[in-house]
């Protein structure tokens, strides 16, 4: 590399500096992109009125009828294999 005239004009110097308080920047407006909070704007509701929108629904509770349990399987019997060896 060629030598310059004036060593203390060369930006190559501090070229880490400004690559450092580059990704301090991005990285602060990522975070904070990411961490913005909107909330929707909401009229306050009067609680002291009782007014509701739902009807009462009353229903009897009835006994529900319970299927009885299923037949245990049947079990084949075992067979015993003999070899007739001599």
């Amino acid at each position: 590399m060629n030598k310059k005239k004036n060593l203390q004009i060369d930006i190559y110097r501090k070229r880490f500096l400004y690559f450092n308080l580059g990704l301090v920047f991005s990285v602060s407006l990522i975070l904070m992109a990411l961490e913005w909070k909107s909330y929707p704007s909401v009229e306050p509701i009067d609680l002291t009125k009782e007014t509701s929108t739902f009807e009462k629904i009353e229903q009897e509770i009835s006994n529900q009828f319970v299927p009885p349990a299923p037949p245990e399987p049947q079990l084949e019997p075992e067979f015993e294999v003999i070899l007739d060896v001599e």
